[in-house]
Formats: C-alpha cells, sequence, structure tokens
C-alpha cells in the first residue's frame, strides 16, 4: 500500500503544480493564495512546471510497477485531473464529479493493483484515505 501511495502523492504533486502555474495570475489578487509558490514567486511558473512534469511521470512509472490495471488507474486520475484544471472546474456538476473521483479513485490503488492481497475494501478503507489525502488546506 505504500508503494501504492507513494505513486498518488506523486501525481497529485504533478497535479497541484500544474494548477498553481494555471492560476497564478488569479492567485496573486486573493488574500490568502498570493501565498502559494507559484504566485508568490517562491516558484518560477518553469521550475514548478519541471518538478510537476518529473512527478507525473515517476507517479506513472511507479503505478506501471504495480500492474497495468494499477497504471490504468493512475492515468485515469491524471487525465481527470488535469481536464479538471484545464477548465471542467468551471463546469457545474462535472467539478462536483470530478473532485469527488479525485478522492475515491485512490482508495481503490491497493485493491486493483494487489499491492495487499488480503485487503478487502473496508480493510484498506481508512489507511488509504489517510495517506491519500494527506494535502493542504484551501
Amino acid at each position: 500500500a505504500t508503494i501504492a501511495a507513494v505513486a498518488f502523492v506523486l501525481l497529485a504533486v504533478a497535479i497541484y503544480a500544474f494548477n498553481d502555474i494555471r492560476d497564478a495570475p488569479d492567485d496573486r489578487r486573493h488574500p490568502r493564495k498570493r501565498l502559494r509558490p507559484v504566485a508568490s514567486g517562491a516558484l518560477t511558473p518553469i521550475v514548478a512546471a519541471a518538478f510537476g512534469v518529473v512527478a507525473a511521470l515517476l507517479g506513472l512509472m511507479i503505478a506501471s510497477v504495480l500492474g497495468r490495471a494499477t497504471f490504468g488507474l493512475a492515468t485515469a486520475y491524471l487525465v481527470a485531473q488535469v481536464l479538471y484544471v484545464l477548465g471542467l472546474k468551471h463546469v457545474a456538476v462535472v467539478d462536483l464529479i470530478i473532485v469527488a473521483l479525485g478522492f475515491v479513485l485512490p482508495l481503490f490503488f491497493p485493491l486493483i493493483g494487489n499491492v495487499i492481497p488480503s485487503c478487502t475494501a473496508s480493510d484498506c478503507s481508512l489507511s488509504a484515505s489517510v495517506q491519500f489525502r494527506m494535502e493542504p488546506a484551501q
């Protein structure tokens, strides 16, 4: 489960970097969001993009080691989140579905990848949700 957690954390990092780059102009005008790395100037967009690409590639490589199904799930997660950042976050209901998928898909990572053969959905859900949802509050 730890290897799967690392893969999804890397994918989430990639999405956060991409989102920070996309939202930086608006974030600079927001009292709290202006402190985010790209908006504040702590990271240049190029550095954030490079960091995000490396994180995404590493996350997908790790997921591929866990099997085709895990790689497919990781790819679906990444594509859904990229589409969200590119504009689906502004489409009512679709944004809600993608955000929900962002919380639910990682829960199935250990199960689909057979990372824990004896792990049932109920056994893994608490562990996976704690591992995968450790993200900063908005």
